[in-house]
């Protein structure tokens, strides 16, 4: 998370408050590798000598959110 929560009530005659959130990034600059094992089996357990179906490998992933959230008065 990087950045300051700024609160900042409009003075142009409406009420109303606009809060700027924090930039939130996910992965960093290298980004997360997930891997993981996609598998089918009969039984619930998945535990078969043929459950798994394949791999599904994700190099990379990068996220980033922001944005603001503005409050006005009814």
């Amino acid at each position: 998370m990087n950045g300051p929560m700024v609160i900042d009530v409009g003075a142009d005659g409406t009420t109303g408050v606009n809060i700027a959130l924090p930039t939130v990034s996910l992965g960093g600059t290298a980004g997360v590798n997930v891997t993981a094992s996609v598998k089918l089996d009969s039984a619930g357990a998945l535990s078969g000598a043929n459950a798994t179906a394949g791999v599904l490998d994700v190099q990379g992933l990068k996220g980033q959110i922001t944005g603001s959230l503005q409050v006005y008065a009814h």
